[in-house]
């Protein structure tokens, strides 16, 4: 009953992406990509992932052309000029971006932000960038940085994500691949992988048994757990 389902909201690992029944649910409202809410698969999961490291260097590329070589070494952005700095520039544009988004998408499990995320976020942006002081960044220069990174944000988001075809139920065969041997257990997808230590996939496993709603656990435990890992690596987990 109600207990049972309050009681499986506590572990606070994986539920979002296996057990979408323990969280609100958020309609039919379609998320960035034209994903249909808590869908969630490994080719999305791959696809969110590279949507937003294609975001990330946006966010370097408008840098540069606006602001230069010599402003972008003193932001705090991992680019290809410097990674040094940490990443705190993208990370408050990010969740200021999420927090300015609608509903369906800030609970989504892709944490992608919409337009009127996007739109704003640019306030957080400018603000860092104008921290670099007017000799690096003028106020002219930044922006401009913030509104051509805005416009090519919005523009990425709009690329569709892939067909939610699920092989797994016309086949009878998992699309993940899992390679036990040695003392990482190796979780791959295609051409992506992940590595995770034994004792951590076991404890993974038995929490799915224990979390995944009736229609999450018709999907191999495998599938499930990449996404997870892979959402984890895209917001560098």
């Amino acid at each position: 009953g109600s207990q049972k389902r309050a009681e499986r909201t506590l572990t606070g690992v994986g539920e979002a992406c296996w057990a979408h029944d323990v969280v609100p649910a958020l309609g039919e409202t379609p998320l960035p990509g034209g994903v249909a809410p808590w869908r969630s698969s490994p080719a999305i999961e791959v696809w969110a992932g590279n949507l937003k490291r294609k975001i990330h260097a946006a966010l370097e590329q408008a840098c540069l052309e606006q602001l230069g070589e010599a402003a972008c070494k003193k932001l705090a952005l991992f680019s290809s000029i410097t990674l040094r700095n940490g990443d705190a520039l993208y990370e408050r544009w990010h969740f200021s971006a999420l927090a300015h988004s609608k509903p369906a998408a800030t609970a989504s499990v892709l944490l992608l932000p919409d337009a009127d995320g996007i739109r704003g976020a640019e306030p957080v942006l400018v603000q860092g960038l104008a921290s670099l002081g007017e000799r690096l960044a003028p106020p002219s220069r930044v922006q401009a940085t913030a509104a051509a990174f805005s416009t090519n944000a919005r523009r990425l988001i709009r690329a569709p994500a892939p067909a939610a075809k699920d092989r797994t139920f016309s086949t009878g065969r998992s699309i993940v691949k899992v390679d036990r041997r040695g003392k990482k257990v190796t979780v791959a997808f295609k051409s992506r992988s992940h590595k995770i230590n034994q004792v951590h996939f076991a404890k993974l496993h038995e929490l799915h048994k224990r979390t995944a709603s009736r229609e999450r656990q018709q999907r191999p435990f495998e599938e499930d757990l990449f996404s997870m890992l892979e959402r984890y690596r895209s917001l560098g987990c």
